[in-house]
């Protein structure tokens, strides 16, 4: 009698050892798929930058498009009155 309750635990522990296993198999593939959707996003977000903003060695080329600090200090082209 003992060895077949021994036999039987044996049994049932080992079902929930590959159950665990499976478990485990299954979370370890949904892990893999989100790493692979987040490589995916991570790749459209840097074209996307990319196009958007143009990289430094292109702003650091380009003139400068702001206005002249003289130029920000007038109104409509005339020169401030004095105070």
């Amino acid at each position: 009698m003992v060895i077949a309750t021994l036999t039987l635990l044996i049994t049932v522990v080992a079902i929930q050892v590959l159950h665990l296993l499976h478990d485990a198999r299954q979370a370890i593939q949904k892990f893999n798929r989100i790493l692979d959707n987040t490589h995916t996003i991570n790749q459209f977000l840097t074209q996307a930058k990319d196009q958007i903003n143009p990289p430094q060695d292109q702003i650091i080329e380009s003139p400068p498009s702001t206005p002249s600090i003289r130029r920000f200090f007038h109104r409509s082209g005339l020169p401030l009155r004095p105070s």
